[in-house]
């Protein structure tokens, strides 16, 4: 029987890639394999990167020990050991140590103390999913094979066509490895026969049927992910990009729609066992290039398998406009408010507004795929290099107040101010604006910098012949071969900020209870002695989140100057740079680093959360906070952002509980947010998973831009949860 077998191959599925049986005859074994990837890099010491990666990758793809579970509707298992992931920190390694050492020193203080930090970034890409599915692993060869006939070539181009070439025809090889270890399994299951057949498809051509683009999405993403080593960071739409294939296998009786709900259960709970940090995403809905809905009928169908399965990886953004069904909103809004909340709402309106500004046409906006968490990108258009920096806003603060230095240990991180000079909270602010441009300048360098060596460290055949411009260019992704090679800049700690600029104004230069001097020294000693002023600043100034103008105006400024000098500066590869204003968990670790702040906050706590309010500070309701939060342009933060929006489970049980969550969706939509996603909460019964662990392993909390079980949580981070929880019960 090869139908209705999920629930059956469950268990051993969920472990796939932890238990590997591999099969010895088919290659080497991880150890051996790596042995001889090293002659490789040793032999071609003095060749090009390019062309040495696509000679490790030929070599692994053709020579590593493969396994097919003969139960599973999919192959792609290959024993790649990490082994390009180990030449890639090598490799920028050497890179760090010589041609970036001067710049690396020079900001080394203010990395060591989280006031900014500048880095590469090849981990948040996404193919061109429509060609990989037009034209298929061989069309995609085929198409480099015709582009560098009949015309006059570079070394640059020779050596592109040529790498692309070696790791195409790599990847078919593999293709057919796997084919022919599915055949030999074939007594042990009849699902082989099928399965081996369509490797074999796609080892000749494009896919045909749902359960080849299936199949082809893992060959891809798996070769592209973990033999090239970056992180692909979207599946694109699966609704839109299966559609054609659905349709197809129905009309023609190939599958029913219970066996495609089948091969869809299977397909996404592959991803589930890969267990990927921070989640695997794909998107649906949204409008298509032509600016019309794009859901469809299998828009439902993977929804609803998707919800039963009660998974949380992969997660899954939903594309939001204002012709978007009610039924979708209601499906997913239910599935929210019961625990199973993997999902967040992009504003497809303001996203690819947001986009045309940093100079992308309309039509390639409107076929963007979020990257990572929320992070936009023109799908085979764009390589956005969504983290190259990190502004920690509430360091500028701290800068100023410290004339340039970190307190903690008197490490210069900024520009020098003094206090002296300082008569009015506008010159403290215009003060705070100057080191927030410095952070910026600083970091803007350091990736333009990065950026002349990424061809020294991660050039990319099999993600470049997925982008047209690079094949016509003859041009690797990473040497500036796509229409848009931008990088990206995130700001974060915004509402910490706020509250802290407005503690100043008020306690220093309108009550003028404290001078900026006693005020530092009440934070150096991380408010010992100072409770009286901690307590003044944490409960009776106004607060950002609460629809106060004075506080929301100070936010509104304070990101659109910072989103001014990020926006559209030109970067190392010929592109852009974009803002963004996500946290995700970046608040823990450099909220570490930083002492306390003058909104109250302790030294060392986390930082504010995206584009929340401080917690248990947005004192006036869900509805307030919108409009706090919505206060600002979100056309002007293209790397994307995120309210993070948390309800109790009271307030969103039987029909009006939904009805009001569709609400609070819609003023958010319509009022110009970007991204939002929610948890619905119980302090209760966080209390009691905490306390009890064995008796909640399922239970699912949204931690950043993905979902984990609460259990697994640090007790810091729990805390963070069972905090927020409290407050909305108030």
């Amino acid at each position: 029987m090869i139908w209705n077998t999920f629930e059956d191959n469950k268990k051993v599925l969920k472990m796939q890639y932890n238990n590997s049986n591999w099969n010895a005859e088919s290659g080497l074994p991880a150890e051996l394999l790596k042995e001889e990837c090293l002659k490789i890099e040793k032999e071609m010491i003095n060749e090009p990167k390019i062309k040495t990666k696509a000679k490790i990758m030929e070599y692994i793809l053709k020579n590593a020990q493969i396994e097919v579970l003969p139960f599973d509707w999919f192959a792609d298992k290959i024993n790649h050991g990490d082994i390009m992931a180990g030449f890639q920190y090598k490799w920028q390694d050497e890179i760090n140590r010589t041609a970036m050492f001067d710049s690396l020193e020079k900001n080394k203080d203010a990395a060591e103390c989280l006031a900014y930090t500048a880095d590469v970034d090849y981990g948040h890409t996404a193919p061109d999913w429509d060609i990989v599915m037009e034209l298929g692993i061989p069309g995609i060869l085929r198409r480099v094979q015709n582009e560098r006939q009949n015309k006059e070539l570079t070394q640059e181009q020779i050596l592109f066509y040529d790498s692309c070439e070696i790791v195409y025809t790599a990847i078919i090889n593999y293709i057919l490895r796997l084919s022919h270890e599915a055949k030999r399994l074939e007594t042990e299951n009849e699902k082989m026969i099928i399965v081996s057949q369509c490797l074999q498809n796609l080892a000749t051509g494009a896919p045909k049927t749902l359960l080849e683009a299936m199949q082809l999405t893992f060959i891809y993403y798996f070769v592209h992910h973990h033999i090239d080593c970056e992180n692909l960071r979207s599946l694109g739409g699966l609704d839109r990009l299966y559609y054609r294939f659905y349709k197809s296998d129905i009309e023609s009786g190939r599958y029913t729609e219970d066996q495609i709900r089948e091969l869809i259960k299977y397909f996404l709970y592959k991803f589930c066992a890969k267990n990927f940090t921070a989640n695997i995403p794909f998107f649906l809905c949204g409008i298509d290039k032509n600016g019309n809905d794009a859901t469809n009928e299998l828009t439902y169908i993977i929804l609803e398998e998707y919800i039963k399965m009660d998974i949380y990886d992969p997660k899954i953004h939903i594309r939001y406009h204002k012709n978007i069904s009610e039924r979708i909103l209601k499906i997913v809004l239910d599935s929210i408010r019961n625990g199973k909340n993997s999902f967040v709402f992009m504003n497809d309106d303001v996203v690819i507004n947001a986009l045309k500004n940093i100079g992308e046409s309309e039509e390639d906006a409107r076929n963007y795929t979020p990257i990572g968490c929320y992070e936009p990108a023109s799908m085979g258009k764009e390589v956005p290099c969504t983290c190259n920096g990190r502004i920690n806003i509430p360091k500028a603060i701290e800068a100023v107040i410290y004339n340039g230095k970190y307190p903690l240990t008197d490490k210069k991180i900024g520009i020098e101010s003094n206090a002296n000079d300082m008569k009015n909270y506008e010159d403290f602010y215009s003060v705070v604006k100057n080191q927030l441009k410095f952070f910026i300048e600083q970091v803007r360098q350091q990736v333009s910098e990065y950026e002349r060596y990424y061809m020294e460290v991660n050039p990319s055949p099999i993600f470049s012949a997925t982008l047209t411009e690079c094949v016509l260019q003859g041009k690797d992704a990473y040497a500036g071969g796509a229409k848009y090679n931008n990088s990206s800049i995130t700001a974060f700690g915004i509402a910490t900020a706020v509250d802290s600029l407005i503690a100043i104004k008020k306690a220093v230069f309108e009550e003028k209870i404290v001078t900026l001097n006693e005020f530092a020294e009440a934070l150096k000693k991380n408010w010992n002695g100072y409770e009286w002023l901690q307590r003044r600043c944490k409960n009776d100034y106004p607060k950002y989140g609460n629809n106060n103008n004075e506080a929301d105006e100070i936010m509104t400024d304070l990101s659109e100057f910072i989103a001014s000098k990020i926006n559209n500066y030109p970067n190392g590869r010929g592109g852009v740079f974009r803002c963004g204003m996500f946290s995700i968990d970046w608040r823990i670790y450099f909220g570490e680093k930083t002492g306390a702040t003058p909104d109250g906050r302790m030294a060392h706590e986390m930082l504010s959360k995206n584009m929340c309010a401080s917690i248990a500070q947005d004192k006036a309701g869900v509805t307030a906070l919108i409009n706090s939060v919505t206060k600002i342009d979100y056309t002007k933060i293209p790397d994307g952002t995120v309210l993070d929006m948390t309800l109790h489970s009271s307030a969103t049980q039987g029909d009006d509980g939904l009805l009001a969550m569709i609400g609070l969706i819609k003023t958010y939509m319509k009022r110009g947010g970007l991204a939002i996603h929610c948890n619905v909460l119980d302090s209760k019964m966080l209390r009691k998973a905490q306390a009890n662990p064995q008796d909640y392993s399922t239970l699912q909390v949204r931690l950043c831009g993905w979902n984990v079980y609460f259990i697994n949580l640090s007790e810091k981070e729990q805390n963070d949860f069972i905090k927020q929880a409290e407050h909305i019960e108030v």
